[in-house]
């Protein structure tokens, strides 16, 4: 995870609770197709199963909003055909 990001050019907090991996990606943030593709190259990295992604926010101190809407989704991937 940790040479992807960089070759996307993004820094990465990542920490394993239970059989989850969160990652926190950080940098700029221009919006859009630029986060999605990010998104798409960096979930590359992971194992098979569902990669849940919360919405982007403009600071860490505000990365609890991304996260809690993050679990949300992970919730509903039960749901997921």
């Amino acid at each position: 995870v940790r040479s992807r990001a960089a070759r996307v050019g993004r820094p990465v907090l990542l920490s394993v609770q239970g059989s989850r991996l969160v990652v926190v990606v950080g940098g700029p943030t221009e919006g859009g197709v630029k986060e999605r593709e990010i998104l798409a190259r960096m979930s590359v990295a992971f194992a098979e199963g569902p990669v849940v992604a919360g919405p982007t926010v403009p600071s860490l101190a505000e990365a609890h909003h991304s996260a809690t809407e993050a679990l949300s989704g992970l919730r509903a991937v039960v749901g997921w055909p």
